[in-house]
């Protein structure tokens, strides 16, 4: 596992989404482990709605557990992450591969898994994207509009559950990653949008004005602390 990362948004869509570079310090590790763990069909994990929209393979078994349960406890732990989920609680992670002719239609996460309220959803790439084709996240911003989504192995991507996304067909290699839901502690997207920006505001007075404005650096955490008291749930 590695350390704490930089957050990074798309300017496209800050508010509903978020890039976390190497996030993951060795992934191909994690996809070589995945060779002596249980295989299950993909589409057994699909909901009553999402049956036939799923081709892919889950990994099963105590291996997957505990490599799971060590991701589940980083996210937890990542101010990073934290800054833009405002974490609460966290699913164990899944694992899984999409081979060639594998996909995932358009589809929106359940608002409950795992016992826990699904505010945020993450997928984790293991895979190198020079490893395959195809097999990309695909957000939808409004309408028709998506934005595509391969980033480099070991790259945390978060966006909010609501949104309708798809996993286009991979047509050359295999993409395995890791995907799971954070439950936030602040239930209102809004407001995690507010708190969001107000803590980008702040990575860039500590950024770019270490040794002064002191004041005001002051007043601001202030603010998003006041926030974030009155909007726990």
């Amino acid at each position: 596992l590695c350390p704490v990362q930089k957050i990074r948004t798309r300017p496209t869509m800050p508010e509903l989404m978020a890039i976390i570079p190497r996030f993951i310090e060795n992934p191909s590790r994690l996809v070589n482990l995945t060779q002596s763990m249980e295989e299950v069909p993909g589409e057994t994990t699909a909901g009553k709605h999402g049956r036939g929209k799923k081709r892919s393979t889950i990994f099963a078994g105590p291996e997957r557990n505990v490599v799971c349960q060590q991701i589940a406890e980083q996210l937890l732990e990542s101010e990073a992450v934290s800054k833009f989920c405002f974490t609460r609680n966290v699913t164990l992670p899944g694992l899984c591969r999409y081979d060639t002719n594998d996909y995932y239609e358009l589809h929106i996460d359940s608002p409950f898994t795992g016992g826990i309220r699904s505010d945020i959803s993450f997928t984790a790439f293991l895979t190198p994207p020079t490893e395959y084709d195809g097999g990309e996240l695909q957000l939808g911003l409004s309408g028709s509009t998506f934005v595509d989504v391969k980033p480099d192995a070991g790259t945390l991507v978060l966006y909010e559950t609501g949104l309708p996304h798809r996993v286009r067909a991979v047509t050359r290699g295999s993409r395995v990653v890791m995907v799971g839901w954070i439950e936030s502690a602040i239930q209102d997207p809004s407001t995690r949008g507010v708190l969001r920006d107000l803590y980008s505001v702040l990575d860039g007075i500590d950024s770019r004005f270490p040794d002064t404005l002191d004041h005001e650096r002051f007043r601001l955490s202030s603010a998003i602390t006041s926030i974030l008291r009155v909007s726990s749930t």
